[in-house]
């Protein structure tokens, strides 16, 4: 067998080959009707994956027994023919790279070749600097996905046409060796984050939340509050849709509850098998970062206002991962 870059000329041997492995391995999964469609309307050769050098076909004997790409374009799925497309170029510090329109023929399935192609797509992404993968699965590829390291990200229902749908499955994956590793290391930062910020904001007196230093500064509330839009940033990030939204600050209490609530959003995403959608230096460089310089803030207000906290030696603090509700160990090692 003999994997190489796909050229224009194989595109009719691909058309074939789609329409082949569609008709012969999805019976079971999808109906006729929704096989037919999905062949008329989405399932086809995509040329500017063959034009970019990211396409690749598995030939034996001179003849095409499957196929497969990737991508640094926005389109996630959809041939030619498929009008819902986005040609852009991708982000890799903060966007996936696409896995796209894998096809393997039926007399050759489960042969290692969907595998071989795979892995191909996932060597050269990482040398094209991404650090994550994602893809529109049919479901007849879910569980060869699932082996490869991938995880699903719920499902959609497409609409074909006349009313018939397709469902697919979105799926991502991680491609960092050691990003067991370092998201653990990113989740104790979200610990240490919950505990110096909730020793920050506990028993503040009343009326902290309002205190300024001079006109024009940010109160401890609008602090706290910008604290809660850089962790929902964080959560954007993660889930590869990166969106930001500047708040109007609640009541101190609330904005503390709010602090908590995000900070357990984030660090369950992270506790997920799921895929994340930059890498973990930039989630701890940009959000985390920032929300832990903002936490020292509040901690300076607090000794401004005349409520300071007792300083700490947080190398001995009882920090641990998945700990970043309010609740804290009270064995410190304070001194004033």
């Amino acid at each position: 067998m003999i994997i190489r870059r796909a050229t224009l000329d194989d595109r009719e041997a691909i058309t074939r080959l789609i329409a082949e492995s569609a008709r012969g391995l999805s019976r079971g999964h999808y109906s006729d009707p929704q096989i037919d469609a999905a062949i008329v309307t989405v399932f086809g050769v995509d040329t500017n994956l063959i034009e970019d050098g990211t396409y690749f076909v598995a030939e034996i004997s001179g003849t095409l027994v499957g196929c497969g790409g990737w991508s640094r374009r926005k389109t996630l799925f959809g041939g030619d023919q498929y009008s819902a497309r986005d040609a852009g170029y991708l982000d890799p510090e903060c966007e996936a790279a696409k896995i796209r329109a894998f096809f393997i023929h039926p007399d050759h399935a489960r042969k290692g070749i969907a595998r071989a192609i795979l892995t191909r797509c996932e060597e050269e992404a990482r040398a094209h600097g991404f650090y994550s993968l994602e893809l529109m699965a049919t479901l007849p590829g879910v569980e060869f996905y699932k082996s490869c390291g991938f995880s699903a990200q719920g499902n959609l229902d497409l609409d074909l046409t006349n009313g018939v749908k397709l469902e697919l499955v979105p799926m991502r994956k991680a491609m960092t060796e050691a990003a067991n590793d370092k998201r653990q290391l990113l989740r104790h930062t979200v610990a240490t984050l919950a505990y110096r910020g909730g020793k920050a904001v506990a028993n503040a007196p009343e009326g902290f939340n309002s205190f300024r230093i001079s006109d024009g500064s940010r109160t401890p509330e609008q602090i706290l509050a910008h604290i809660g839009d850089l962790l929902d940033w964080a959560l954007s990030i993660a889930k590869g849709k990166q969106t930001w939204h500047d708040s109007k600050p609640l009541p101190w209490n609330e904005e503390v509850a709010r602090f908590f609530a995000a900070l357990g959003a984030f660090d369950s995403y992270l506790a997920s098998d799921n895929a994340l959608g930059g890498p973990e230096e930039k989630l701890f460089q940009g959000p985390i970062a920032d929300a832990l310089t903002h936490v020292g803030q509040i901690a300076m207000l607090r000794r401004m206002a005349g409520a300071a906290i007792k300083g700490e030696n947080y190398f001995r603090a009882e920090i641990e991962v998945g700990k970043v509700g309010p609740e804290q160990s009270i064995r410190r090692t304070e001194f004033d």
